[in-house]
């Protein structure tokens, strides 16, 4: 495996992986129990939030042993209800990611331009996401210039 995008279970994907051999992963895990994907085994439908978190970072942990000295890591993910509770994954992955060895190097808000309308009671419009930048070592590859926003000069009819 060079290069790519991968879908299938990402407990199996990590572990095919050869050691050092990852330079960036960027994903988005499934936010806990919010949606059944209909396989055996998924992770976050069917488990407590802490079981969800325990099985996501496990994922993450053996990744690390993948990734590259310079690798990095992108996590897109969002706070959520659960039986009336907020969570707030980012934060609570940030946390135990820092704790099994990634370096946490930045937090991006990714505004989001369109998105659904409300859609219940106490819960405001959802207009963006968070991004996790982890790196697994200080000495990381970034390369700015490449995810620099460029604006065009508006035209005048």
């Amino acid at each position: 495996m060079r290069s790519g995008y991968y879908h299938r279970d990402a407990f199996s994907l990590v572990s095919s992986l050869p050691p050092g051999g990852v330079d960036v992963t960027i994903t988005s895990p499934p936010y806990g129990s919010m949606k059944d994907y209909g396989a055996k085994d998924q992770i976050g439908h069917g488990q407590t939030y802490e079981e969800y978190l325990d099985s996501v970072c496990r994922i993450f942990e053996g990744l690390l042993q993948k990734t590259k000295e310079t690798g990095s890591l992108w996590i897109v993910a969002d706070t959520f209800k659960h039986r009336s509770q907020l969570r707030l994954l980012p934060f609570d992955l940030a946390a135990r990611l820092t704790n099994v060895g990634w370096k946490l190097q930045d937090v991006i808000i990714w505004n989001k331009t369109k998105t659904l309308p409300w859609s219940r009671q106490g819960q405001l419009r959802r207009t963006f996401e968070y991004i996790l930048f982890f790196s697994k070592n200080r000495d990381f590859k970034y390369f700015v210039s490449r995810i620099k926003e460029r604006r065009h000069k508006a035209s005048l009819w």
